[in-house]
């Protein structure tokens, strides 16, 4: 019929129409897991993100628009999380637990520590900075 482009004639639908039209063709969103848990292909979004805002009874594209996503994508989540209710649930309510547990004492520490190593740097930066001097505050 014509050229082919990805196995699909350049005359044929729906790849004709959507040239027609002047529009991408977009790959349809999926869930994935690459081991952080179920995720919206090509993004770091997880269901458990669009839950927060599911759970409260936010609409699919108030949803998007916060997570900067598609209202496609944010459909694909939700279906998810009602077709796996129970282990999503479940996984959901181990995440809040663990917040509010916090960190272990050993990692606020830690942390700690590293806030003050950064308010050091920081201080001596603008003293250096303020005495014209910038290379003085080079570690």
């Amino acid at each position: 019929m014509g050229l082919e482009a990805g196995g699909a004639a350049i005359g044929s639908a729906p790849v004709a129409d959507c040239m027609m039209k002047g529009t991408t063709m977009l790959p349809q969103p999926e869930i994935i897991d690459r081991g952080r848990g179920p995720e919206i292909k090509g993004t770091r979004i997880t269901v458990y993100d669009v839950m927060d805002y599911y759970k409260q009874g936010h609409h699919r594209d108030h949803i998007a628009s916060i997570l900067r996503l598609g209202s496609a994508e944010v459909e694909v989540a939700i279906r998810y999380i009602e077709e796996h209710k129970d282990e999503v649930m479940a996984d959901y309510r181990e995440i809040l637990d663990r917040c509010a547990r916090g960190n272990p004492p050993e990692i606020e520490a830690k942390l700690e520590a590293a806030h003050r190593r950064a308010r050091t740097r920081i201080a001596a930066i603008r003293a250096a900075a303020k005495g014209g001097d910038i290379d003085r505050a080079s570690p």
